[in-house]
């Protein structure tokens, strides 16, 4: 049940990842080598060899150029040869539900997801080093997160105030050292899927051996 959670999702993707005609697009243009487009239907796709650049609210406001329409997006598709998403780079995009990472992402930066009520899933590639601080932070519809062996660095904060989430599958066989924030609010009697000859390990490493049910990945 673990393993194949998630195949819908990556089928609505496909189907649904670009615009078809002019008509359809909502808005569009390029960051640097990137292209970028959100269709009508929703679907957000960015695209192209590169990385979606760190934005702010303080001390100069400089936002994403989708953020004027981010009530419209339901949908982030992000291509395979991108490499980094950006701080900020989709905070508070409150209709967002299903997020596809592309597999050269190799950081999400600070807050780049904050805030988005909405998201109920989400698997993170397996190119992904680093988890920046507040990531996922606020994700309260989040139910289920897929961690891949690659990740080395969680920051604080990443997933605090995930406050629905009930599964954890975690492929890394040496526990990350995280702080307690990293997981603030979140419920310890969600079920934590990790490498079966981890289990010792993630009983006893800090913050992780918080969680009260500890079981293999099937």
């Amino acid at each position: 049940m673990v393993r194949f959670l998630f195949l819908p999702i990556v089928v609505i993707f496909l189907f649904l990842a670009s615009c078809n005609n002019d008509y359809e697009y909502l808005q569009r243009g390029k960051i640097g080598d990137l292209t970028w487009t959100l269709c009508k239907n929703g679907v957000l796709t960015v695209s192209g060899i590169g990385t979606i650049p760190d934005y702010r609210v303080t001390p100069t406001e400089i936002l994403p150029p989708w953020f004027e329409n981010r009530n419209y997006i339901k949908t982030v598709d992000i291509g395979n040869s991108v490499t980094q998403i950006g701080n900020l780079a989709f905070f508070r995009c409150d209709s967002l539900t299903d997020v596809s990472i592309g597999n050269s992402v190799s950081r999400i930066g600070y807050r780049s997801f904050l805030a988005c009520i909405s998201l109920t899933s989400l698997v993170i590639p397996n190119s992904v080093t680093e988890i920046d601080s507040a990531s996922f932070a606020g994700c309260k519809g989040l139910l289920t997160l897929t961690i891949p062996s690659s990740v080395s660095v969680i920051r604080s904060g990443a997933f605090y105030d995930c406050v629905s989430l009930e599964e954890i599958i975690n492929h890394r066989e040496t526990p990350v050292p995280i702080i307690r924030t990293v997981f603030s609010n979140v419920s310890k009697s969600c079920l934590l899927y990790v490498p079966a000859n981890s289990i010792d390990a993630y009983r006893f490493a800090i913050t992780w051996r918080e969680f009260e049910n500890i079981l293999p990945i099937e």
